[in-house]
């Protein structure tokens, strides 16, 4: 465990130390990686639908960092949702260029969606997870949110638009 801690802190890491130098590795992910991280929802029996709704922007590092506040709500959700049957994931491109990111659960014990306190408010980027996913969405001009919401917990975001091109 110890080893797969220190292997995934140093991918973290290098993601984190390249935002907003040169090309990012938040480039790349693309927004079509994103429902493919639901198959292990699937596989274990959850159900796991997505919906995207508005037209899609070609920006390689929104969709990036998209990709990252899915997976770590997919993660936590499946790693924390005592008896949670549903993980529904929504993406909201919205006119401004800025996409709305939601990773909803119904599980019983909200609680343990923030393991140590992992709150917004020390969201100081240190350490894996949440507190280092608020750091890199802050970093970008971002807001993100996390908590119990009714029957479940709920993990929002909204990411600006971080570069300007065509919707496709």
């Amino acid at each position: 465990l110890a080893d797969t801690r220190r292997a995934v802190a140093s991918l973290e890491e290098a993601e984190t130390h390249a935002v907003g130098r040169g090309p990012s590795p938040l480039a790349g992910h693309s927004w079509d990686e994103i429902p493919p991280l639901l198959v292990e929802v699937r596989m274990t029996g959850r159900a796991a639908p997505f919906s995207e709704v508005g037209q899609r922007p070609d920006d390689l590092r929104q969709a990036g960092l998209a990709y990252l506040v899915v997976r770590e709500g997919v993660t936590n959700a499946l790693r924390h949702a005592g008896h949670a049957n549903c993980i529904a994931v929504s993406l909201e491109h919205v006119a401004d260029g800025s996409c709305r990111i939601a990773v909803r659960d119904d599980g019983e014990d909200a609680s343990a969606g923030a393991p140590g306190g992992d709150t917004p408010n020390n969201a100081n980027g240190d350490g894996t997870g949440l507190r280092r996913l608020a750091a890199q969405v802050g970093a970008a001009g971002g807001t993100i949110g996390w908590g119990p919401d009714e029957g479940g917990w709920s993990l929002e975001a909204s990411i600006p638009a971080l570069n300007r091109g065509e919707a496709r």
